[in-house]
């Protein structure tokens, strides 16, 4: 599981519907597909109206992936190989993977690199006790 959050979401990304849909709640998950892939996914759960139990579910939930996924990172330090993924790495870490971090709520600090063992040096050089991963 990646997160909870209130209201219907309108796609597979953060996007969501606008503020005052409480009795709906999304849950956002990864799924393996074909051939080793993974996908984002989502499963949208509707309550009584007035029941105020989306806010309780999504509130357990949220409770339960911070407390329960001890070894879920908090923070991650990026390196991105700028020729790597047919030279589309950048491209790829921003429209599929920045987001899908963004929606778990993990911080992450992206360097690009430019040269060969830049980010070897980087990690020998510098202070990681912030990053988890």
């Amino acid at each position: 599981m990646v997160t909870a959050r209130l209201g219907a979401a309108k796609d597979a990304k953060e996007r969501m519907s606008p503020a005052g849909d409480e009795n709906c709640f999304t849950v956002f998950f990864i799924q393996r597909e074909k051939e080793e892939r993974w996908k984002l996914g989502s499963l949208e759960f509707t309550t009584p109206p007035e029941s105020e139990l989306a806010v309780r579910w999504v509130s357990a939930l949220q409770f339960w992936i911070s407390h329960h996924g001890v070894t879920r990172p908090k923070s991650l330090l990026v390196f991105i190989n700028p020729a790597g993924g047919r030279k589309k790495a950048v491209e790829i870490y921003q429209g599929q993977v920045a987001s899908l971090f963004a929606l778990a709520g993990i911080h992450t600090h992206v360097i690009e690199t430019s040269q060969a063992n830049e980010a070897r040096e980087y990690i020998l050089h510098q202070d990681l006790y912030t990053f988890d991963g």
